[in-house]
């Protein structure tokens, strides 16, 4: 008779697992300089609400990594000399959109890695703010060494509970990439991009302008794009918007269908990867009637405007806003708004 498959016995819980690494590496990060006791690994089975077998493996890759000493008969103690070099760090936390990252798509992997190499550049310890179980556990988790935090992309966050984190915290707080109201923050001047990018097309005569948005987020460019449409008295029709997130190829293939080629297409959406198949069947007519207008996250496969993402100087900006607020917690907040470069490029 087939037994009936079960749970295996001794089945590690990941999570549980990264909560008592954690716990130990804070421990030596944010506490005294010699070392602690760890609690019994009973006491950590119960503290954690794992088995012992989680228990057991998480401490014996601790002492491995060096970061647990063992003294026989005794017990097991942090190893404050594998927290840190030279002398005791401090901490800038990260938060990346919504603390919730798994898998990173391009432009907040690149934002948040120019972030991130602009605060250990500084010379600060890095740390990314999990916001997996819940918010009051992560601003807990913080420790007197922790003096400020980066919040990348707050656009892509999508319901309000990271922001309500984010201003409840007391350490200096710096946007970057996205404009929280009350905050220091830094990004692209959006609005005006999408104003000057499309007097640029209007002035070419094109005016069958297609515009590709995500738009479960907030695209500033529409209000540029709209006033641009206002000041030359031609009608901005709404229907030439189309949403990355709405199956853009069959959008795109009706849009053409009805009305020919555009005279011009401006993504402001992340980049028209699922378009390149049929933009390449037309590349000829990318050359000549119509003209795309993108941001650089992804090389083009037709002739294109590119608008650059500089990632390095949004970074360097954050950072040093960040420095002035630690530094002089009572200025008042600034918000810093760069133009993005446009230049044309051809494929090879």
């Amino acid at each position: 008779m087939k037994r009936k498959a079960g749970q295996i016995a001794g089945e590690i819980s990941v999570a549980g697992y990264v909560r008592i690494r954690k716990y130990v590496i804070d421990t030596i990060i944010h506490g005294e300089c010699k070392p602690q006791r760890l609690a019994s690994m009973r006491e950590l089975a119960a503290e954690f609400g794992v088995g012992c077998t989680t228990v057991q493996k998480a401490l014996k890759d601790l002492v491995d990594d060096g970061l647990l000493t063992v003294k026989v008969g005794v017990g097991m103690y942090t190893n404050p000399l594998r927290g840190w070099r030279e002398e005791r760090p401090q901490i800038v936390e990260l938060l990346s959109a919504d603390g919730k990252q798994i898998y990173f798509e391009n432009y907040l992997c690149r934002m948040s890695g120019a972030v991130s190499a602009a605060i250990t550049g500084a010379g600060y310890f890095l740390h990314h703010v999990d916001l997996f179980q819940n918010n009051g556990a992560a601003a807990a988790g913080f420790g007197v060494r922790s003096c400020g935090l980066i919040w990348v992309a707050p656009e892509m966050a999508g319901a309000g509970r990271t922001e309500e984190f984010f201003r409840s915290l007391s350490m200096p707080r710096v946007v970057a990439a996205g404009i929280v109201g009350g905050f220091d923050s830094v990004d692209y001047d959006l609005e005006q991009e999408g104003y000057e990018v499309t007097v640029e097309l209007l002035a070419e005569g094109r005016k069958k302008i297609l515009i590709l948005a995500n738009l479960s987020h907030p695209n500033r460019q529409f209000a540029g794009i709209r006033r641009a449409f206002a000041e030359r008295g031609v009608p901005f029709e709404e229907g030439c918007v189309l949403d990355h997130h709405q199956n853009i190829l069959e959008q795109y293939l009706a849009w053409v269908e009805n009305n020919g080629l555009p005279e011009a297409i401006y993504d402001i959406g992340g980049g028209p990867v699922r378009l390149w198949h049929e933009f390449r069947s037309h590349r000829e007519d990318f050359q000549k009637r119509c003209r795309l207008v993108m941001a650089d996250d992804r090389p083009s496969e037709v002739p294109c405007r590119m608008l650059r993402n500089d990632y390095d100087k949004l970074a360097a900006a954050a950072m040093r806003l960040l420095l002035r607020r630690m530094d002089a917690p009572g200025t008042e907040p600034v918000v810093e708004l760069y133009l993005r470069e446009r230049y044309d490029y051809s494929p090879k």
